[in-house]
């Protein structure tokens, strides 16, 4: 949030000895001045969240699900080119079975954000149908995530667009405000949906602490279905990809690239 810009510097010069060009001039030099002034601040805010980016003030983990949840990739910087190759490696971790149990998956997340350091955290659920998990565990783990004040997002890469009933549940922006529900189809642009949902926990000027998101995967069969000419997991691989070279909102790319 940018300070509002001064007010307009009052004409104090009299209409006997100013001209009305000389007053247009002047309001002209004032204007001018408020637009380089926002300029500055938009191009350091960028640096900072740059510099903030490669100084780890944003880790990405990455977790996976199908019978049971299981850890991909652990904490690391979101510039980290291990982090990048899990990435571009996350086909190699479909198992063919029915089964995506997100409570499972839940669970492992959870475990690996106890761990974290001081700083806001989140979870993406990305799955490609109505998971498999008892109610009651689902509330269970929402309610862990709402203690630790934990945004839950719930993604469904589908061509149904009915209301999805457990994974809806699982977003946490009734408690806390924040975490959502989408369903996604092959017209979407998940990258966008990421940076929308996640611009929170972007580096920003100001920040305290590490803040920590933890993208947790389907890696059931289903995700390696025909899907908008592609795959479920490879969408989800190319988006992961686009979001660790820029987790940044579109609206912000303009001023990185002044700022670089």
């Amino acid at each position: 949030m940018f300070e509002k810009p001064a007010a307009a510097v009052h004409n104090r010069l009299s209409p006997a000895n100013t001209s009305t060009r000389r007053f247009v001039n002047h309001n002209h030099h004032a204007t001018s001045t408020r637009a380089m002034s926002r300029t500055f601040r938009h191009n350091t805010d960028a640096r900072n969240a740059e510099e903030l980016l490669r100084d780890g003030h944003l880790r990405i983990a990455l977790a996976g699900f199908n019978s049971r949840g299981f850890t991909i990739s652990p904490f690391a910087r979101s510039t980290d080119p291990r982090l990048t190759e899990q990435v571009a490696n996350l086909p190699t971790q479909i198992k063919m079975v029915p089964h995506h149990n997100v409570g499972a998956g839940l669970q492992a997340s959870l475990q690996m954000l106890s761990r974290s350091p001081a700083g806001r955290t989140g979870i993406v659920i990305l799955t490609s149908d109505e998971p498999t998990t008892t109610p009651t565990l689902a509330r269970q783990l929402v309610q862990t995530a709402i203690k630790w004040k934990t945004a839950i997002h719930a993604i469904q890469i589908t061509d149904d667009l009915a209301e999805s009933g457990i994974l809806a549940g699982l977003s946490t922006r009734s408690t806390l405000g924040y975490g959502g529900f989408h369903n996604v189809t092959p017209d979407d642009e998940l990258i966008e949906i990421f940076r929308n949902e996640l611009n929170g926990l972007t580096p920003a000027r100001g920040m305290m602490g590490v803040n920590s998101v933890l993208f947790l995967v389907d890696c059931s069969e289903r995700m390696v279905e025909s899907f908008g000419g592609s795959t479920r997991i490879e969408m989800v691989a190319s988006a992961l990809q686009q979001y660790l070279h820029n987790p940044f909102l579109r609206r912000n790319e303009r001023r990185l690239a002044l700022a670089a």
